[in-house]
């Protein structure tokens, strides 16, 4: 049976020519951003590429709204938006022609795509499938605060009339297909997990290598790096850093104690491939621990290149902190880099090491206000996080025990943003419907 290409011969049977595309003259783009969201400057730029994009000739104007608060139902606060800006048909009951509308709202976090019947018609923004890839394309950027670039990507979404989200029984079909050829592709799975076992022989004769290169190393000279943790005197080396080097030596104690005999050939590799990357991690943390001991050390001891980098690298922290912060923050962060670019005047003082401390004390507040305000902001829960450590390679004097720098902070809330917007969009559907009747504005709107 031929049905495929039968029904596809079909179908073009009733499609009619295809609706003339033209771009949208700059005049007929409004932006009425109520939630204050874009600077004049993006206003502009949105104005100028929404009036490039490429859209039928039915679309007239393009309306971009944005709410500072609005109903659990974004279409609820869209009709009567529209409603008293002149944006209804004659009957009431529909947008108006010509006008392609695309909605942020703030509170909760809502984005919708409307339209007038024509538009709608051409555009085909009554199937759901298509908002639900529409609002999909713009939910990552707007839930990662660029809301100039999500507006825009909604009317892009809209007039690429091949995006559509994929039905669910699209995973059936291809089910179907691959289990009719699924027992061709047992030689091919034979390969593969030959591949995966040969991968794994690899990663564990590479923690072997490690292990014979640093182990016997770190074993002689355990004590003496214990005795170097515990000559640390600044206020940096406090008791959560000290806690940490317990751990790093506990551990390696114990790996040192239970270290494998070496492997023969692959197939023992393979079996002791854990015990190795165990064992290996374990050294490994003593090594890094060994490193950021021996900085911080010599930070205490007055070394200039290390307090100057250290300082070096705190303003640039503070002045990215500087960026993202509001009201009374913004000034005491501002604040706060003055004192830091002023001790680099005293980077030999004999209390260099108690104001630098001070100063990552007082920015530790400063960064957990931030903090707070940017999931604020984006209206999502903060996940679990943990700050590098003495045994990471990563740590910086300070870093963990006494504070957690900006730039650790902000991967961990765009981190959080995008696992927000992947559940939402996990979540999936647009709604369509209006809570009262008498509406039947074509779009729809979704979270983000």
């Amino acid at each position: 049976m031929r049905i495929l290409p039968t029904l596809a011969a079909a179908s073009l049977l009733f499609l009619g020519p295809a609706a003339p595309a033209f771009a949208v003259e700059p005049s007929t783009v409004t932006v009425d951003d109520q939630a204050d969201l874009l600077t004049s400057e993006e206003e502009s730029q949105l104005k100028e590429d929404a009036s490039n994009v490429t859209l039928p000739e039915s679309v007239t104007a393009i309306d971009f709204v944005t709410f500072e608060s609005n109903d659990d139902n974004l279409n609820d606060t869209v009709r009567f938006y529209t409603g008293d800006h002149g944006l209804h048909d004659a009957s009431g009951e529909k947008y108006a022609d010509g006008h392609l509308i695309v909605a942020v709202g703030m509170d909760p976090r809502r984005m919708g795509v409307y339209a007038g019947e024509d538009v709608a018609g051409d555009l085909n923004l009554r199937d759901e499938k298509r908002l639900e890839a529409i609002t999909d394309e713009m939910r990552g950027l707007l839930a990662d605060e660029k809301y100039k670039d999500g507006m825009l990507r909604g009317v892009q979404a809209a007039a690429d009339t091949n995006l559509t989200a994929k039905d669910s029984n699209d995973g059936l079909v291809g089910g179907i297909i691959g289990g009719t050829f699924g027992v061709l592709g047992l030689g091919a799975a034979g390969t593969a997990i030959a591949a995966t076992r040969k991968k794994k022989a690899k990663k564990a004769r590479e923690d072997w290598d490690y292990i014979l290169a640093h182990h016997g190393d770190i074993a002689q000279r355990l004590d003496q790096i214990n005795v170097r943790a515990h000559s640390l005197s600044s206020p940096l080396a406090n008791d959560t850093l000290r806690a940490q080097w317990e751990d790093v030596r506990r551990e390696f104690l114990a790996a040192h104690a239970s270290m494998p005999t070496a492997p023969a050939d692959d197939k023992e590799f393979r079996a002791k491939a854990s015990e190795l990357a165990d064992a290996r991690s374990a050294v490994e943390a003593a090594v890094n621990a060994e490193a950021n001991i021996e900085e911080l050390a010599r930070m205490e001891h007055g070394n200039t290149e290390v307090r100057r980098r250290e300082l070096t690298d705190l303003h640039e922290d503070v002045l990215a902190a500087t960026t993202k912060a509001e009201g009374d923050l913004k000034g005491k962060l501002e604040v706060l880099d003055a004192r830091v670019l002023e001790l680099r005047k005293y980077i030999d003082a004999p209390d260099f090491m108690d104001t630098y401390a001070g100063i990552l004390g007082d920015y530790k507040v400063l960064i957990d206000a931030l903090q707070d305000q940017l999931y604020a902001a984006s209206n999502i829960e903060r996940e679990d996080h943990s700050a590098a450590t003495l045994a990471d390679a990563a740590w910086r004097p300070g870093v963990g025990s006494y504070y957690v720098p900006y730039v650790v902070i902000n991967d961990w809330h765009q981190s959080d943003v995008a696992a927000h917007a992947q559940a939402s969009s996990d979540s999936g559907g647009v709604s369509t419907g209006y809570s009262s009747g008498g509406f039947s504005g074509s779009g729809g709107s979704s979270s983000f």
